[in-house]
């Protein structure tokens, strides 16, 4: 199967506050990218959005190559990939777009894509710090992979909202960390105090830090915590807990990923941390250990959760089955 993709890439400049003026009636919008599956559907204002969806009391009417056509009171207005008002992403500037292209159905040809434009954007912008690319709010994580990063001295972000870079999430206190492995516990496991294992992990974290949700925490609907965040907090919700526990790991010399899910209907999204770089692999789901000795990652998220699949990004809804990231932050790209 092949998808045909049209998408935007922007890159920041030092001081650039540069915004792509309307050319049409109709209300503000803004097309970052079209991606063709089984069916067309535009990326506007940051939404994924399909024929028939509405934004701004706005329908869309028509999906096409080269960008989307709406309805609003009666009257038909078109917006090009690119086109329209930029300024809710006052971050950036458009440089190049790519229309009309066709790749293989892998859900990693964003990066491919990205390497391209970044080529592109580095001819004409010898200024450019940052490069990064706007996709659709539904995207679970958006980000580059290290060669792109080393490349443009770019970030990748976690959370749209907060735009906190991923490596953010993997420096732990290490003060912090040295401090909580000399300190007594309750727990009664023979070594625990010194979390010299993945048992002692698991104990201590299940008898110190409990799981609360981001609105409960941070009256955010999706936070991401730093491993120190949560030993503050002494909580925090599923990838928190994961991050932490990556980060013990870590400490103790334990290679580790930080592994995304979700089920196929996408009504559901969990975060769990695997050790083991090669099999047998076992995880941290929350505080819980479970040493299940499985062969692959994808056996291992069977056989804890049914009908999930490990999943990087969602571009054209293509799942992803690989691991986020190691134990330096770093996005692991098969």
């Amino acid at each position: 199967m092949n998808i045909k993709v049209s998408v935007l890439f922007m890159v920041c400049l030092c001081g650039a506050g540069v915004s792509a003026q309307d050319t049409d009636a109709g209300p503000q919008m803004y097309v970052g990218g079209v991606i063709w599956d089984t069916d067309p559907q535009a990326i506007v204002n940051g939404k994924l959005l399909r024929q028939g969806d509405t934004i701004q009391n706005s329908t869309v009417q028509r999906i096409d190559d080269e960008g989307v056509t709406f309805t609003y009171q009666g009257k038909t207005f078109r917006k090009r990939v690119g086109e329209g008002s930029s300024s809710h992403l006052s971050w950036g500037i458009p440089v190049a777009s790519l229309k009309q292209s066709r790749v293989p159905a892998r859900s990693d040809f964003f990066h491919s894509m990205a390497r391209e434009l970044i080529t592109k954007a580095q001819a004409s912008y010898t200024q450019a710090q940052e490069a990064y690319a706007r996709v659709e709010e539904e995207a679970a994580l958006q980000y580059y992979d290290a060669a792109i990063r080393n490349a443009q001295g770019a970030y990748a972000y976690a959370n749209e909202t907060e735009r906190r870079p991923i490596q953010q999430f993997m420096k732990t206190c290490s003060e912090r960390i040295h401090q909580i492995r000399g300190e007594p516990t309750k727990v009664d496991d023979v070594g625990a105090h010194q979390l010299a294992n993945p048992e002692a992990i698991a104990s201590w974290m299940s008898a110190h830090i409990a799981y609360r949700s981001d609105e409960k925490v941070q009256q955010k609907r999706d936070y991401w915590q730093a491993p120190h965040e949560t030993l503050m907090l002494e909580s925090g919700d599923c990838e928190d807990l994961a991050f932490l526990a990556q980060a013990f790991l870590e400490e103790i010399g334990v290679s580790s990923l930080v592994v995304m899910i979700e089920d196929k209907e996408k009504k559901s999204a969990h975060a769990m941390c695997v050790f083991g770089r090669t099999p047998p692999y076992n995880c941290f789901d929350g505080t819980t250990l479970h040493l299940v000795n499985k062969e692959t990652i994808e056996d291992l998220v069977e056989g804890l959760y049914p009908g999930y699949y490990i999943v990087n990004r969602y571009v054209a809804h293509t799942p992803r089955s690989i691991p986020l990231f190691d134990s330096n932050g770093d996005v692991i790209i098969p």
